[in-house]
């Protein structure tokens, strides 16, 4: 019991204290460490890092390809978010309704014309800020990426060197790039419902 009690002492005093003598100990992740401290001493209960917790309650996010439709979440946690998860439940989206074979989850399936920029989704705050991501992209640009195809099971947004700090009542979109700048709405077609899973750092 006592060496718990000087191993927890320790760990409050390395990981936890904020200060400029801190920045060696925690690099990169010392401004991270430091907000977390100062909201810690507002009272405010934070997720414990290191967790996926799901943000949706027993109703399926669901967003779709047209008529400004994404899918809404709000948070019921306080904490620093480095990466969204969506697992995939039901429903499709195509970019060009008139040939079933497009037909996705993320973006677009089997379209040449989309053959190295198939991913159409985004994420954002309620002020259309993009979140989790490398760089932000103001025309909503289809893209590809290495890890996920559109029709993966799940689909993660990931910025763990720059954490998005949520709190209760915090709300998330999820965007089709094309509904959100209403391009090519005429052709789009479809509805994907997921879960959605935060990995707080």
């Amino acid at each position: 019991m006592i060496l718990i009690y000087i191993l927890v002492v320790w760990f409050d005093v390395v990981f936890i204290t904020s200060g400029d003598a801190m920045c060696p100990v925690c690099d990169k992740n010392c401004n991270i460490l430091k907000n977390r401290q100062e909201i810690m001493t507002t009272g405010i209960n934070l997720v414990k890092p290191g967790y996926w917790i799901r943000l949706n309650d027993h109703r399926p996010v669901c967003f779709q390809t047209r008529g400004n439709s994404p899918g809404i979440i709000k948070t019921s946690y306080d904490g620093f978010i480095g990466a969204i998860k969506l697992i995939y439940l039901h429903g499709s989206i195509s970019c060009d309704r008139r040939n079933r074979v497009y037909q996705s989850y993320w973006g677009c399936s089997n379209n040449p014309d989309k053959r190295h920029n198939n991913l159409n989704i985004f994420l954002t705050d309620s002020n259309s800020n993009q979140l989790l991501i490398k760089k932000q992209d103001l025309n909503y640009s289809w893209y590809s990426s290495e890890i996920f195809t559109p029709i993966s099971p799940e689909f993660v947004f990931e910025s763990m060197s720059k954490p998005q700090y949520v709190y209760k009542g915090f709300e998330l979109q999820l965007w089709y790039g094309d509904d959100k700048k209403d391009r090519n709405e005429q052709f789009s077609e479809g509805e994907t419902c997921v879960d959605v899973y935060a990995h707080f750092v």
